[in-house]
């Protein structure tokens, strides 16, 4: 057996909790954000009061129905918001799953978790090259690494898988 295997699945599993349980948090802490921010039942704003009536009232009663009404579009911006972050905190809690559940089938030999890791390491290779053109001098020992580790387990897991 490769004593380079259980590396790669340690790997893979470091990386599903690193990335699961922040986004696990974070998806119920938006899911329960975006319950509490869903709107209200609508005010009426039909009807305005007459300035030459009502004087100053009427025209600061007319004022406060325009801020209410663009407070209330911006609540319904920011309830669209966290709706779609809790989404995107879903998305990459599936992703963390993924990850970690193909670090225990790579562990235990599972062909299906050797197809999946391989995918997975070529995406995180081709992100690390392309962020060599984008990252400041200062990061790319960061990169660097980011494309050692991918390098690695990818050959590990189409060379030395056994």
């Amino acid at each position: 057996m490769s004593v380079h295997l259980p590396i790669v699945a340690l790997e893979l599993r470091v990386a599903g909790w690193v990335l699961g349980a922040p986004s696990l948090l974070s998806t119920l802490y938006l899911t329960f954000g975006a319950f509490v921010l869903r709107p209200g039942p609508d005010v009426d704003a039909s009807h305005s009061l007459d300035i030459k009536t009502y004087g100053l009232v009427g025209l600061l009663e007319n004022s406060v129905r325009g801020v209410v009404k663009s407070l209330e579009f911006l609540a319904g911006a920011a309830a669209w918001v966290i709706a779609a972050l809790a989404i995107v905190s879903a998305a990459i809690l599936l992703i963390a799953m993924i990850l970690y559940f193909a670090g225990r089938g790579v562990q235990h030999h599972a062909t299906w978790a050797r197809i999946v890791a391989i995918l997975i390491f070529l995406g995180l290779l081709t992100i690390a090259l392309g962020a060599l053109s984008v990252l400041p001098r200062a990061w790319f020992p960061v990169d660097w690494l980011l494309i050692a580790a991918s390098l690695h387990a990818f050959w590990v897991l189409v060379w030395r898988f056994n």
